[in-house]
């Protein structure tokens, strides 16, 4: 079972399975990964999900410190408001947040959206650590608890849409052709043999929300 930290609020879970040709979330996440990897031939999974949980663990850490700055270049603006108001309402109210003992397993992706506007990928993270908020004149715990328990968060992590992962991050510029899939020139705006303008890097992927559902 998956259980998360009561502090955010999310729609309610949603069933296994609606009948008919429901599948799982997973199986879905199969087919939608394929046409993130036929628009973006240099995407990794595994590059990706080693990067999504150095991030979440940076968040982690984060929260456990109170501060923001080891994560800002990892997450979008509306993340790092977020970020900043929790930790500005945990002062405020005279108390401290504590993460310890953290214990990640293996993450997976979910769910993946390809839109006009931006791509997602949202992935759970399950595991364990003592995670709870103290108030800091009497030290008790006023949210969470001091003893480790299991967690079960999902993380999505968005890009603008049309983007490429570079065969090098120092060119910031695909390889192949978008179009017809010939190799392309560092620099080279349009392809030699089919003429279509070749697509930049339009940007890292980067944590957006942090949800106990993912369906929110």
């Amino acid at each position: 079972m998956c259980r998360g930290d009561s502090r955010s609020m999310h729609a309610p879970a949603r069933p296994e399975s609606d009948g008919g040709d429901f599948k799982p979330m997973a199986e879905q996440a199969r087919v939608q990964l394929a046409a993130v990897s036929k628009s973006d031939p240099n995407f990794s999974e595994i590059d990706f999900l080693r990067r999504a949980a150095q991030v979440y663990s940076e968040t982690l850490a984060a929260e456990g410190a109170m501060q923001v700055a080891a994560v800002q270049a990892s997450v979008t603006p509306a993340f790092l408001l977020r970020l900043q108001a929790r930790f500005g309402h945990w002062r405020d109210s005279g108390e401290t947040r504590i993460l310890t003992d953290l214990v990640c397993d293996s993450p997976l992706i979910l769910k993946a959206v390809v839109g006009d506007k931006n791509e997602s990928l949202t992935v759970r993270f399950t595991g364990s650590a003592v995670r709870y908020t103290k108030d800091d004149d009497s030290g008790v715990a006023v949210e969470g608890s001091v003893d480790p328990i299991s967690f079960c968060e999902f993380a999505t992590f968005i890009r603008p849409a049309d983007s490429l992962t570079p065969d090098s991050p120092a060119t910031g510029m695909a390889n192949v052709c978008p179009s017809c899939g010939a190799p392309l020139g560092e620099g080279e705006p349009t392809c030699g043999f089919c003429g279509a303008a070749s697509r930049r890097l339009g940007g890292t992927w980067l944590l957006d929300r942090i949800s106990e559902s993912a369906y929110t």
